[in-house]
């Protein structure tokens, strides 16, 4: 990709869901990469000078930068990009130093980059974590502690008219947070995690975007809630990662218009058995893969259900040596 003559290292990418433009940023400084426990490559969020470009993947090497951070100043990774690549939402501490709000950058109008997120009172609240564009590009979601500082739940502004926040949640106690949010694909529903009923126990939660501060629990009864989860394309289902038996992480789908109702959809396990947490549904959303040690403890392995036939599982591999696992795994767009 073309740097547009800035100096530093591209260090996070997305790409627009039409797969005709990807945006980068672009840090000034080097990039503080390590790798985490599970192999997961972790960048700093936070680089001074970064700036945002986009290159349509017609045409490489010619990129526009759409927004630039001055000295002192950070766009921060995570950002998000509209289906058809005309929006980049991002957050940035343009205003006041390390005080994260959320901007929006037109691709098509270069340096006419607007603040989404509401002007704040005290100063001290700010957004947190990836923010999302709704399907049809007219709504942002992100986490803030908009009402209580230090208090972190789920806000929507309308694109057409920034700087006015609705938060989606219902009211949290105190030592509640939000931890993360999805919206599904067909822009009805949001599903976040949080400690909403028992502190530190953070399980699903389901909201119909037209009816925001209603919530009901989605997921079935854990030891310590839901770990991870993944919306249906076709946003009818879910399927979450959790413990019903202590020390074993199993997989549980759940249609949307029945919460609380849940099958599991791993088959049985063996001792020590567990499965991980990179579970992906097929594009059709009628089936899920996964990886676990489903067959022999501590080999992991690539495994297929169909969502309609929970409670079983197929290995989808062909036969690994002794201390051999399937350590990754990418599914076709065609399912």
């Amino acid at each position: 990709a073309a740097t547009d003559g800035g100096e530093g290292y591209v260090s996070d990418f997305a790409v627009s869901g039409d797969e005709k433009h990807v945006v980068y940023r672009l840090g000034a400084d080097s990039v503080d990469a390590s790798l985490e426990p599970g192999l997961q490559l972790n960048i700093n969020p936070f680089s001074e000078g970064a700036s945002l470009h986009t290159v349509a993947l017609s045409a490489p090497g010619t990129a526009v930068q759409i927004a630039a951070a001055q000295s002192g100043q950070g766009i921060y990774s995570n950002f998000a990009i509209s289906h058809d690549g005309a929006l980049v939402l991002y957050r940035a501490d343009f205003e006041v130093n390390n005080r994260h709000d959320l901007y929006l950058a037109p691709v098509a109008d270069v340096g006419e980059t607007k603040k989404v997120s509401p002007p704040l009172a005290s100063g001290l609240e700010q957004v947190i974590g990836t923010p999302v564009l709704n399907p049809a590009g007219t709504e942002a979601y992100y986490l803030a502690d908009f009402d209580t500082p230090g208090r972190f739940e789920v806000y929507r502004s309308q694109i057409a008219s920034p700087g006015v926040s609705t938060r989606m949640n219902p009211p949290l106690k105190i030592g509640a947070d939000v931890v993360s949010f999805k919206i599904s694909a067909d822009g009805s529903k949001l599903v976040y995690r949080a400690d909403q009923d028992t502190n530190e126990v953070f399980e699903l939660y389901v909201i119909e975007l037209a009816n925001p501060g209603k919530s009901v629990k989605v997921n079935g009864p854990t030891i310590a809630g839901a770990y991870y989860f993944e919306i249906a394309p076709d946003g009818k289902s879910l399927v979450y990662l959790a413990e019903t038996t202590a020390n074993v992480s199993e997989l549980f789908v759940v249609t949307l218009a029945n919460p609380g109702v849940v099958s599991k959809l791993n088959g049985v396990l063996p001792v020590n058995g567990n499965v991980r947490d990179d579970f992906r549904y097929t594009p059709d959303g009628k089936a899920v893969i996964y990886r676990g040690d489903l067959t022999t403890d501590g080999t992991t392995e690539l495994y297929f259900t169909p969502v309609a036939t929970p409670g079983s599982h197929t290995k989808l591999n062909a036969p690994v040596q002794s201390s051999t696992s399937v350590l990754d795994y990418i599914v076709s767009h065609d399912s």
